[in-house]
């Protein structure tokens, strides 16, 4: 019997959580001044570099490819006279006089 795994986060929250586990792995690692890393260290750190420069190149490709998208999908609703939904819930109306 197989079982399949259907993940429930979005992209954008998964590659979110990898980026603070990576980040709070990497507070583990000691870097102040006068310590030497153990050899092997320092290359598993070097090998983490090539790969999250590799990330950071993927995650640069995505921002560049949704900011115009995102503009468009905000100019639609501000067309409209509507606020983005992002926005309705974050955005708190006051009275005149408040």
């Amino acid at each position: 019997m197989s079982v399949t795994v259907v993940e429930t986060r979005s992209s954008w929250q998964q590659a979110a959580d990898a980026i603070n586990r990576a980040e709070q792995l990497l507070a583990d690692v000691p870097a102040f001044c006068g310590y030497e890393l153990a050899p092997e260290t320092d290359l598993e750190l070097r090998g983490a570099t090539v790969l999250m420069q590799r990330a950071v190149r993927y995650l640069r490709t995505a921002a560049a490819r949704e900011a115009p998208r995102l503009e468009a999908f905000r100019a639609d609703f501000e067309a409209r006279g509507e606020l983005p939904p992002w926005d309705r819930r974050t955005r708190q109306v006051t009275e005149d006089g408040d």
